[in-house]
């Protein structure tokens, strides 16, 4: 190992991968080349950004929450279809009929969306920037109905009525539009090379 004096400025600072930087400016040059290595092993290559972020984990556990709530209400339409239709149309008989059909179709497509929301949380966990964007494009329209909801009076936002779901949209999209949780999204993955195809070394 040899050490080029101040090669740069000292400074405390954070590479791309979040990893913090404390430097007094002095750069030191290992030579690993005569370290010998087994033929049969690649050099792997690393890098901080590969590692799975806190905002990136939270985000998933959050669309997890949010489709385990999907799926409770779609079991809730699933087992009690007939009391949503007693307490919508009354006690006509063919209303009813008409509404628990109705309910039905609605507790499949909340099943559905609940079941998309746990594919969606598992792309997120890894790392696919395309399931994060459309995750937050989710909370972004969830919470842009309940805003206008609620200026408009058609519903209250309290504790026991769309205050929770509301919070996990917003924690949502603070998770995954967090810069570690970008990052980690968006990097180049690196294929893995099978030992079959791995070029041969040369003896030396």
């Amino acid at each position: 190992m040899r050490i080029i004096k101040d090669f740069s400025t000292g400074y405390h600072s954070r590479n791309g991968g979040g990893d913090s930087i404390s430097t007094d400016g002095d750069l030191p040059v290992v030579d690993a080349r005569p370290v010998p290595l087994p033929a049969s092993e690649l050099p792997r290559q690393t890098d901080s950004r590969d590692r799975r972020p806190a905002p990136t984990m939270v985000g998933a556990a959050l669309v997890i929450i949010r489709a385990l709530a999907a799926l409770a209400l779609a079991v809730t339409l699933f087992s009690t279809p007939g009391e949503f239709a007693d307490v919508t149309l009354g006690e006509s008989p063919a209303d009813q009929q008409t509404t628990t059909a109705a309910v039905i179709f609605v507790g499949i497509v909340v099943l559905v969306f609940g079941l998309g929301e746990v594919f969606l949380a598992w792309r997120i966990f890894l790392g696919s920037n395309a399931a994060r964007v459309i995750a937050m494009g989710l909370s972004s329209v969830s919470i842009l109905v309940q805003a206008i909801d609620a200026s408009t009076g058609t519903t209250s936002i309290t504790l026991e009525a769309g205050l929770a779901g509301l919070a996990t949209d917003i924690l949502v999209l603070l998770a995954l539009s967090s810069q570690r949780a970008r990052i980690y999204a968006k990097r180049q993955r690196v294929p893995a090379v099978p030992p079959s195809l791995a070029p041969k070394r040369l003896p030396s």
